[in-house]
């Protein structure tokens, strides 16, 4: 069996924004958000392993949001994995209110009597709305101060994600008087009282090969890893699962074959990623597949679950 190749380290280097500089340098505290996917690794190596890093004075802690039973099984050891490398605190938040699939459920009991779609849409996101973002920006407001939430979200994923901007005021946790402000005005302008929080893209420039690099890994090291897995499931060697696996610095699912680590079954997932997902997650594929037979909805506009099934 061929020996997997390994990738040089990571080069790339993170251009802090004068906001953002200026901002851990008098003592912000950095808030990672991380799901367990290669874009918020590469971020957290990169700003981990950043060579102003002794000048930020601030706290610095790696926020996850957990989705539950919608994840995928190895996720959250994956996320302590990466934090515990970082040598940072893991702070793990979820919806009180039960889980992103108890929300979906509960969603299509509520539509039920109007026949109107439940599921979650690219224009309809409650799952990131409800889940991720409401409950990361509770973590915010209670570090107090002034706070940097960072994301690993890139310009080179999407159009509408290459039109997001690098750094923003969070208005919905910064004090009132200067939530309308721009980020260097709302920094120069807070009084020692108000809270401040800034989102920042780090990578938001950073190419997929840069990504992978910030992992400790490349394309080419995942294609010989998927080579193996793809010949473990045809055959039923253990051996070659355990060389597909061990060493891999990412998460399994982009062994397995997921192009984009999100949920294990995402509705803006394309039809490969979801047939891995299906296929590595059946317990959840069963639930989901339940809810759309029962609703008549699909599970996408154009994708059934059930048509997965043969699969």
């Amino acid at each position: 069996m061929n020996a997997i190749c390994r990738p040089t380290a990571a080069s790339t280097l993170l251009d802090l924004p004068n906001v953002i500089a200026e901002a851990l340098v008098t003592g912000a505290a950095l808030a990672l958000s991380i799901s367990g996917g290669k874009d918020s690794q590469a971020m957290l190596n990169l700003l981990t392993r950043h060579p102003q890093r002794s000048l930020w004075s601030g706290k610095m802690l790696v926020l996850h949001a957990d989705l539950g039973r919608m994840e995928w099984r190895e996720t959250a050891a994956t996320v302590e994995r990466q934090a515990h490398d970082a040598g940072l605190e893991l702070v793990v938040v979820s919806r009180p209110k039960g889980d992103l699939l108890e929300r979906m459920k509960s969603e299509m009991r509520r539509t039920a009597p109007e026949g109107k779609p439940f599921w979650p849409t690219a224009t309809k996101r409650y799952c990131t709305a409800e889940a991720k973002r409401d409950q990361l920006v509770k973590v915010h407001r209670r570090l107090g101060g002034v706070v940097i939430a960072a994301q690993g979200i890139r310009a080179e994923e999407s159009p509408r994600r290459a039109k997001a901007q690098v750094v923003t005021v969070e208005r919905r946790a910064t004090s009132k008087r200067i939530r309308d402000l721009s980020p260097a005005e709302a920094l120069a302008e807070r009084k020692p009282e108000e809270r401040l929080v800034l989102n920042w893209l780090p990578i938001f420039g950073v190419l997929i090969a840069d990504v992978w690099a910030a992992c400790d890994t490349s394309v080419f090291e995942l294609e010989q890893r998927r080579a193996l897995y793809r010949a473990y499931r045809e055959t039923g060697d253990a051996a070659l699962l355990a060389a597909a696996l061990d060493g891999w610095t990412a998460h399994a699912a982009y062994v397995f074959g997921s192009s984009r680590l999100s949920c294990a079954l995402c509705v803006l997932a394309s039809r490969q990623d979801l047939e891995t997902g299906a296929i590595h997650n059946p317990a959840l594929f069963a639930e989901l597949l339940a809810m759309e037979r029962e609703s008549g909805f699909s599970f996408q506009p154009n994708l059934r679950l059930a048509g997965l099934t043969a699969r």
